[in-house]
């Protein structure tokens, strides 16, 4: 007789168990899952909200940025340049700066009126209309500083309000037989300087200069500063300082001249200037002035007095 098997039973124990473990493998599975879809839509939301770069410029915009950057720069610093030729002059004519940069800005748009860039005068209509142009923006400062000092009612202002001292500098600074300006140019160099700017002929007008001053030795040029032997309705002129006397007499020459028609290059035109200059009539000029001024012209001819080096 077969002996029977016994039937293989599960454990009580067992059976339990075994639904517990599914239920914790479908959980954890379902964690992995969400916990997955949760990084990648973080992921895809941090793309999403990633700031984004802002194409550049094209060529031709950024161009037109840096030319009018340039453009801007390029004008501050030509109208600084402007108020800072203003202050210095003013300052040869012991101005109030301040107030002289003031009128000069008004009576020219701030550098920018139409009327003062076509011609560097500085004044209203009648002004311009009276002096046609200048070369450059310095020449009309140095004319208009002086013009101001004689006739500042021409220009809606009084002495009082625009002089800042009558100080008269004396000449002081002479080294090596030279004077010396407070720039530090020689006084030849800076004479030279001012004639070139309104087109005057600086070696004759030195060598007035010279023969009317007893080369640069009088009391009148070294206490004055009056070096070309000037004469106003009062008597001899005198100026604040060597810088203006220098503007004085080479702007007095430059009117001379042309309001005469005068060449002072030319023989003729020396000699008719002369009568003018020496005696107030062109009817009677000075041959024996012309000789010596000649004379003096030729001495500085043989010289490099004008460099600056």
């Amino acid at each position: 007789m077969k002996e029977k098997r016994p039937k293989l039973r599960l454990r009580k124990p067992f059976l339990i168990a075994l639904p517990l473990l599914l239920i914790v493998s479908i959980v954890s599975l379902t964690f992995i899952v969400v916990n997955n879809h949760s990084y990648s839509a973080a992921v895809e939301k941090t793309v999403q909200t990633e700031p984004k770069v802002e194409a550049p410029a094209k060529e031709g915009k950024s161009i037109l940025r840096d030319n009018a950057l340039i453009s801007a720069y390029t004008e501050f610093i030509n109208d600084r340049q402007q108020e800072n030729t203003v202050r210095f002059y003013a300052n040869k004519f012991k101005l109030n700066e301040d107030k002289i940069v003031e009128i000069t800005k008004k009576l020219t748009g701030d550098f920018k009126n139409a009327n003062y860039l076509k011609t560097n005068v500085i004044g209203n209509a009648k002004v311009i209309n009276k002096l046609g142009k200048f070369k450059n923006f310095e020449a009309g400062v140095a004319y208009f500083v002086r013009d101001i000092y004689r006739n500042p009612e021409r220009y809606g202002t009084t002495s009082n309000a625009i002089i800042a001292s009558n100080y008269v500098e004396p000449i002081t600074n002479i080294k090596n037989g030279k004077i010396i300006m407070k720039n530090g140019l020689t006084f030849e160099q800076f004479y030279g300087k001012i004639a070139d700017l309104f087109d005057v002929d600086k070696t004759i007008a030195l060598a007035m200069v010279y023969h009317e001053s007893g080369n640069m030795k009088s009391g009148l040029a070294r206490n004055k500063n009056n070096i070309g032997g000037l004469k106003g309705g009062s008597g001899w002129m005198s100026f604040p300082t060597l810088e203006a006397g220098v503007i004085a007499h080479v702007l007095t020459i430059k009117s001379i001249s042309e309001k005469n028609n005068f060449d002072i290059k030319d023989p003729d035109g020396i000699y008719k200037f002369s009568g003018i200059y020496v005696r107030g009539n062109v009817n009677s000029p000075s041959e024996d002035w012309v000789n010596k001024v000649n004379s003096f012209k030729a001495k500085i001819e043989k010289k490099d007095v004008f460099t600056i080096k």
